[in-house]
C-alpha cells in the first residue's frame, strides 16, 4: 500500500530518493497538475541542502552551497508561478524545469544525501560543476 492509498492524498516521500523521484516526475511535465507534490518535494530537498551548507565552515564553499540553494528556490518559484498562469508547458517553463532538474542532479551524482559524509560529497559536487 503506498502513501496515496493510506490517506487518499499524495504527500512528499519520507526519503530524499523518493522526493527526488517526485520532483523528477513534476519537472518532466511541469504543466501537469500534481497538486503541488513536486514543488513540495523540491522544497524539502532544498531544506536538506541548507542543512548541509550549515555544517560547512564559513567561506567560499558555504557561500556556493547557499547560492545553489537560492538558485533552486528562485527557479522553483518561477516554475510554480508559470504553472499557476497555465504556462507550465511553455518553452520558458520547460527550460526552467530543466535547470531545476540539472541543479538537483548535482546533489545526486555523488550521493550528497548520505549524512555520514555529506559535507565532503557536496564539496566534490561544487568543485566539479562550478
Amino acid at each position: 500500500m503506498n502513501r496515496v492509498e493510506k490517506c487518499g492524498i499524495q504527500q512528499p516521500a519520507p526519503t530524499v530518493a523518493g522526493r527526488l523521484e517526485q520532483a523528477r516526475r513534476w519537472l518532466e511535465q511541469p504543466g501537469v497538475d500534481d497538486r503541488g507534490l513536486g514543488r513540495q518535494a523540491i522544497a524539502l530537498v532544498i531544506q536538506e541542502g541548507v542543512k548541509i551548507g550549515k555544517v560547512l565552515p564559513e567561506g567560499e564553499d558555504r557561500a556556493r552551497v547557499a547560492a545553489l540553494c537560492r538558485q533552486l528556490e528562485n527557479d522553483t518559484r518561477l516554475l510554480t508561478e508559470l504553472c499557476a498562469i497555465e504556462q507550465g508547458n511553455s518553452p520558458r517553463a520547460v527550460a526552467v524545469a530543466r535547470e531545476v532538474a540539472h541543479n538537483l542532479n548535482r546533489y545526486v551524482h555523488v550521493g550528497v544525501f548520505d549524512h555520514s559524509q555529506r559535507s565532503n560529497r557536496l564539496l566534490n559536487i561544487l568543485r566539479q560543476h562550478w
